[in-house]
């Protein structure tokens, strides 16, 4: 019940003095983004990749992930349905032709804020 009230309290206040088309959707959050999970945890150069999470920017654009030293922006960005305690969002990103192969540690950076690093992904030849 209670999370309900807060829901509700939360969707009340989003438009309070602000209607809700003037929402700036490259507003990041305040807090480190966390990556949970990448899937598949393989791939090649221009293979898309999801990276699940949460503490992501809803544009896009401003996610900017690390494959190693390779650096790419994210290409979609999505609600998980259903969310987990742990993932709540999810980004897409190619894989960039300038990826180094074998493991690579996968990080995100929103605005300030970097991600951890100790998720991998297997870039193959």
């Amino acid at each position: 019940m209670r999370h309900a009230l807060f829901l509700c309290l939360l969707i009340a206040c989003a438009g309070c003095g602000t209607s809700a088309t003037s929402f700036d959707p490259d507003v990041v959050t305040d807090s480190p983004p966390t990556i949970t999970r990448i899937a598949p945890a393989a791939g090649v150069a221009g293979d898309t990749i999801t990276i699940f999470g949460l503490g992501f920017s809803v544009a896009p654009q401003n996610n900017i992930v690390s494959i190693g030293s390779a650096i790419t922006t994210a290409d979609g960005y999505q609600l998980v349905d259903p969310p987990t305690s742990s993932e709540i969002e999810s980004l897409t990103f190619t894989i960039p032709n300038d990826a180094t192969t074998g493991e690579q540690p996968v990080t995100l950076v929103v605005g300030a804020f970097s991600s951890n690093s100790d998720m991998i992904l297997t870039v193959n030849p």
